[in-house]
């Protein structure tokens, strides 16, 4: 019997039924890769210049202000007195971070580019492991959908995450899927081998965890075939820089 505690037993019951109950997918008995949590990520989507890293959070507010008032100028209802008073302050904020060498106009224009290569950066995967047979070692995560109710399980490179930690990055968080399961017990952070087919699919899901609500934003589905205990539990190295947005 699956025994995670943090949803309870009953939980946990319903889940291993339904591991249990579904069949070996024919492919099961072909070879499949051992892999590491940091080969999840798309690299390429990783490798790009973020200026804004240059600058500390006084530098980054004060841009985030400027970004503000330029868009507020914009609007043509705004009030003639708010709009000099805009102007005011732009001419300072600007005149602050021009002084300290910081190229105001250009991140400015820049700011869009970034976000969308944070936003890769954080979501994209591997297009290599796309529709690929692998085993990986990590923790289930039980938990429960709040728009319908129906439990579901997250895969997570470290013990804690999701519940005490914060979750990993879109592109290192695995949604399970159907599973064939040993009829076994094991808890919630203890460390567990996995194999299965990983497809990337992005999905965005409010769940019930151990702390409250929590937002769990994935790029994987691991439609799996077994799950067995694994036999360390030294943690996962995670990709450096992939916690960027």
């Amino acid at each position: 019997m699956l025994q995670f505690l943090s949803i309870g037993l009953s939980t946990w019951a319903a889940i291993a039924l339904a591991l249990l109950c579904l069949p070996i997918p024919a492919h099961a008995l072909e070879p499949h890769d051992q892999i590491e949590w940091a080969e999840l990520v798309d690299v390429e989507a990783q490798d790009f210049e973020d200026p804004f890293t240059d600058l500390d959070a006084t530098q980054l507010s004060q841009l985030s202000e400027i970004a503000r008032i330029k868009q507020q100028a914009t609007q043509g209802s705004i009030d003639a007195k708010l709009k000099k008073r805009g102007e005011i302050r732009l001419e300072e904020l600007e005149g602050k971070l021009r002084a300290q060498g910081v190229d105001v106009d250009w991140l400015i224009s820049q700011r869009w580019i970034v976000a969308e290569r944070r936003h890769n950066a954080y979501w994209r995967g591997n297009a290599e492991l796309q529709n690929k047979r692998v085993s990986l070692v990590g923790y289930v995560v039980p938990t429960m959908q709040v728009s319908t109710g129906e439990l579901v399980a997250f895969f997570v490179p470290q013990a804690g995450m999701c519940s005490h930690l914060p979750p990993p990055p879109p592109n290192q968080l695995i949604r399970i899927g159907h599973a064939k399961t040993e009829d076994m017990g094991f808890g919630r952070m203890e460390p567990v081998e996995i194999t299965g087919t990983l497809i990337e699919n992005r999905s965005t899901e409010l769940v019930n965890v151990v702390d409250g609500l929590l937002e769990m934003n994935s790029s994987w589905l691991l439609e799996v075939e077994s799950v067995v205990r694994a036999p360390t539990s030294k943690p996962a190295m995670l990709r450096p820089g992939i916690l960027r947005k």
